[in-house]
């Protein structure tokens, strides 16, 4: 199958699991909320983003094990391939057991240092020990995600994803109707994890993803040390990036307290789906950048990756914009006015998801050429910096000042970073790559956020349903027709739509 077909498989599928996700959201939060007050909601949140710290004894392996998978996947059964396999599976497996192991012992002194109420100290330390083993458990089962990914054919999972949240609902549904409370969420999560595990399973073995019997190559140290001499890079990176975005609740709950925790997890729900949406444009075209560069294919490669930066800054825009636009009405709606904030919160989130959305391009070029260099040390200090930031930001502006102080430090650390390497990779300008390469998006932006602004105004005292539709179908409407009008390149447009019909041949 050609490279481009996978990419949209990839794409495509990985929209469909962003709208299975986007429906289950909708429909367990006011779930939940219905069965659990604010401050058990607030707890949740805090243990599925603690629980995402365990995560950092993956060391940056997961990531390396897929990029040098993707190295060899051409010569599946030259040795090399099934050493790397055999080792990752076998450091997946070692670093699941040390989650299980460390999140248990730690789920009882976690309490007092986040002062969680007395009332729920016991249940947080049961359900926090309980979410370790499990993620312990997914650990063990990611060399799977690595062989699919490095083939590209991350659209199989994409759509078993997409099919268990239903699951996860039906359980999660079945276990507040028995009275498991917050247990009933742990039990959702286990179900899917299972259901993924098994199909990721199911798949490597259908599509004969791993070498022929007798080619696996052997469990050596010169195999192990080209994954880790990566990982070690990935690992500063992944630990940056955690600070960055896995902190939030974690700083509200101890500057703002329980109940604003469960504010920013539930008024943020929009904007982090609106960011999986918009990420997923490069994402889902990794796999297939990174077979370009391994095939020294340069002069594609530049031309992918502008396309993917301009492609993913405008639907940046478009999509931040409507968001912003709509997430009032929409919070009125979905909670019945129980979670509010600010529209000025909404325009920051906005912005903000502009921002990471072109340094995220930016930085994923060095992943895809492996030529990490100071990038991991510039997101460890971003990161290190944003949580005094943030802490210092929000006892004086709120939810406000987390917000702006990562906009503000994504640009001064990775932003500009990001542009200068990928400047010197090309060897090109760094005004090209920032300026000329973006301009159709800029060009954009300055006629739809004002746009999106008046429709916003102008609808402020309409009710809360017909508002969402209005602003909704006007802003979102508005954003697509300039999208492909002023959007993107005029060569874009036509190879898309070529592409679409099918007269041209896949590369």
């Amino acid at each position: 199958m050609s490279r481009f077909r996978y990419a949209a498989q990839a794409f495509a599928s990985s929209y469909l699991v962003l709208g299975a996700n986007l429906i289950y959201t909708m429909a367990s939060v006011p779930l939940a909320l219905h069965y659990l007050g604010k401050q058990e909601f607030g707890l949740w949140a805090l243990i599925t983003q603690i629980a995402s710290y365990f995560a950092l004894i993956d060391f940056g392996m997961s990531g390396a094990v897929a990029r040098i998978l993707a190295d060899h996947k051409d010569e599946r059964n030259g040795g090399n391939y099934g050493a790397i396999f055999k080792t990752g599976a076998l450091v997946f497996t070692i670093q699941g057991l040390l989650i299980a192991i460390l999140g248990t012992a730690l789920s009882w002194i976690l309490p007092g240092i986040m002062a969680i109420p007395d009332n729920l100290r016991a249940l947080f330390a049961i359900l926090m020990a309980a979410q370790c083993v499990l993620l312990g458990l997914v650990f063990c089962t990611k060399i799977l995600g690595s062989a699919l990914w490095c083939h590209q054919r991350s659209d199989i999972v994409n759509i078993v994803s997409a099919a268990v949240f239903g699951i996860n609902f039906a359980v999660l549904w079945l276990g507040f109707h028995l009275g498991l409370g917050l247990y009933s969420m742990l039990l959702s999560n286990a179900a899917g994890m299972f259901c993924i595990a098994l199909a990721s399973w199911i798949a490597t073995l259908r599509l004969r993803l791993y070498p022929d019997r007798g080619c696996w190559g052997t469990l050596s140290w010169k195999a192990f040390r080209e994954v880790y001499d990566y990982a070690k890079n990935l690992f500063l990176i992944t630990i940056g990036t955690q600070l960055l975005t896995a902190s939030q609740v974690v700083i509200v709950t101890r500057t703002l307290g329980l109940d604003a925790a469960a504010v920013w997890s539930i008024a943020t729900k929009v904007f982090t789906l609106a960011q999986q949406i918009v990420f997923r444009v490069c994402d889902s075209s990794l796999a297939a950048l990174v077979e370009m560069f391994v095939r020294r294919e340069i002069s594609l490669l530049q031309k992918r990756f502008r396309h993917l930066l301009l492609l993913s800054a405008s639907l940046s825009i478009v999509v931040g914009g409507t968001v912003a636009a709509t997430n009032g009405s929409f919070l009125a709606i979905w909670t019945q006015g129980r979670i509010q904030w600010g529209p000025e919160n909404d325009a920051l989130m906005a912005v903000l998801l502009a921002f990471y959305t072109v340094v995220r391009c930016y930085t994923a070029l060095m992943d895809v050429t492996k030529e990490l260099r100071g990038l991991k040390y510039v997101t460890l200090a971003e990161g290190i910096c944003f949580v005094p930031a943030a802490v210092i930001l929000s006892h004086r502006m709120g939810f406000a000042g987390i917000i702006g102080a990562a906009a503000l430090l994504d640009i001064i650390f990775l932003g500009t970073y990001g542009v200068r390497r990928t400047a010197r990779y090309f060897q090109i300008s760094a005004k090209t790559v920032l300026f000329v390469w973006l301009l159709p998006a800029l060009r954009m932006a300055l006629f739809f956020l004002p746009v999106a602004g008046l429709i916003w105004w102008l609808t402020r005292g309409i009710a809360p349903l017909p508002r969402l539709f209005l602003c909704g179908s006007i802003t979102g409407g508005t954003g697509v027709v300039l999208l492909f009008a002023a959007g993107v390149t005029s060569d874009m447009r036509e190879e898309l739509f070529a592409r679409v019909r099918g007269l041209l041949p896949a590369k």
